[in-house]
């Protein structure tokens, strides 16, 4: 007599790789070097502090954040094929979207949790409803992914002022004229970058019925309009260097081309002396 055993409950409705591979983990580090460089902003600190803020922002920021708001993107875009850095998505799994909002939902409670990161909590929060409102499909609303201009904006705030401002906040930092420059600088660069990853799913889309900004630009205006933005963006840093240069002259006493060096020495010798940045 032959005994058929039952079928094995998952703990997901569908194999947890599925879910895995929509978080689109070739983005983790990537969207890591972005929050981390407003982090870099932030006043210096121990090897052993740096090491778990940087801990601490990974999973806040690229773990939990942007994948979840990538996996509930792809829930409300019904994806399949080849999606950004997601060569060859799997049958989306169901219950995909509460999966990514509680992800995203994890990053907000795991700011408010650990010790000292309560600063954080706004910006993690910045970064969720923005993440929402540009994914979410509903008849309460036209979602931010479907309103030509209001698309790039969220990506390039988002992206931009939000995820430096949340990198500055992890290392203890309060909004600075620093944080104004760089995250603004950011922003535009996103801002004429967004437009130029989503030339290939232009497929089928016209100026006359877009519904993005992508679309309504067409692939050629979106290439040079990325390219412009560029240009903005290194000027935007380039001035703030030259104005953070003559801060830091007056400060020190320094010639003008010495201004750099001083801070970069002494916050070296520092590290090798006592173990501290």
């Amino acid at each position: 007599m032959s005994v058929t055993s039952e079928p094995r409950r998952r703990w997901l409705p569908a194999p947890a790789a599925h879910y895995f591979a929509y978080t689109r983990p070739l983005t983790l580090f990537p969207t890591f070097v972005l929050v981390a460089t407003g982090y870099a902003l932030a006043p210096a600190q121990s090897l052993g502090a740096v090491l778990s803020d940087l801990t601490f922002l990974f999973l806040v920021y690229s773990v939990l954040g942007w994948g979840g708001s990538s996996a509930f993107n792809s829930s409300q875009d019904r994806d399949s094929g080849k999606v950004n850095l997601l060569n060859n998505s799997p049958p989306l799994p169901q219950g995909l979207a509460a999966f990514g909002l509680a992800l995203s939902v994890c990053s907000v409670v795991l700011c408010a949790v650990w010790p000292g990161k309560m600063r954080v909590l706004p910006w993690a929060l910045a970064c969720g409803i923005l993440s929402t409102y540009y994914s979410w499909k509903t008849a309460w609303w036209t979602r931010g992914k479907d309103i030509p201009g209001v698309d790039v904006l969220i990506h390039s705030v988002g992206s931009g002022i939000v995820t430096i401002g949340l990198g500055l906040a992890a290392g203890g930092q309060r909004s600075t004229l620093d944080l104004v420059w760089v995250a603004t600088a950011f922003s535009v660069a996103l801002l004429g970058g967004y437009p130029t990853t989503q030339i290939f799913q232009l497929e089928g889309r016209t100026h006359e019925k877009a519904f993005d900004f992508t679309s309504w630009l067409g692939p050629d205006r979106a290439l040079r309009f990325g390219a412009a933005m560029f240009f903005v963006h290194a000027a935007l840093l380039i001035a703030w260097w030259v104005v953070r240069e003559s801060r830091l002259c007056r400060k020190f006493g320094l010639p003008r081309r010495l201004a750099f060096a001083r801070p970069r020495v002494s916050r070296l010798r520092g590290w090798v002396v006592n173990g501290s940045f």
